[in-house]
């Protein structure tokens, strides 16, 4: 994408996805800046992230590869040069690529997986979690997310909680 980029990755350690964006919005910024002899910010704001579960994992990546053609930039996924889906369809590493995508062993026909109709449901969770930073899944994949964090990411009733009466007994 000419003014934005998708990464569907898998962080190593829990400040992994904050340092390498971190490093790599400055390093990009001084090389343009220089190139372009200017000063300033080039990104919007910091970077959206949610962790998936499966399901929602299979359409993020579809949507990111799909992007390009949304976009008018490509007739396929696999012929924008800047996206992992050429690697995918071609089972040749390109360098977009790093190593083999664990989805690589489910997926047996890239092509076919990306010609394939999107799950809307999960791609309008995708939205919105990428927006809030919550997990985006399931119930039992955020109840673990939650466990595993010791946060709260599910909705609550709006307002106070209802206060319970004992009832006394007349007699």
């Amino acid at each position: 994408m000419p003014n934005h980029v998708h990464i569907v990755g898998v962080p190593g350690a829990e400040d992994s996805l904050v340092s390498v964006f971190r490093t790599v919005h400055m390093l990009y910024t001084q090389y343009f800046n220089h190139k372009a002899n200017a000063v300033g910010h080039l990104w919007q704001g910091r970077f959206y992230s949610c962790a998936l579960d499966e399901r929602h994992v299979f359409a993020a990546v579809r949507y990111v590869e799909l992007n390009p053609v949304r976009a008018g930039l490509a007739a396929s996924a696999h012929d924008y040069p800047w996206s992992s889906a050429k690697s995918h369809v071609s089972g040749i590493a390109d360098g977009v690529l790093y190593g083999r995508c664990f989805l690589d062993e489910t997926v047996r026909d890239w092509k076919e997986y990306l010609l394939a109709p999107p799950d809307a449901e999960a791609q309008d969770g995708l939205f919105k979690s990428t927006k809030t930073g919550r997990p985006c899944g399931g119930n039992d994949f955020v109840a673990q997310v939650e466990d595993i964090l010791g946060r709260r990411f599910t909705s609550r009733p709006a307002g106070r909680p209802y206060a319970h009466i004992d009832e006394k007994e007349d007699g």
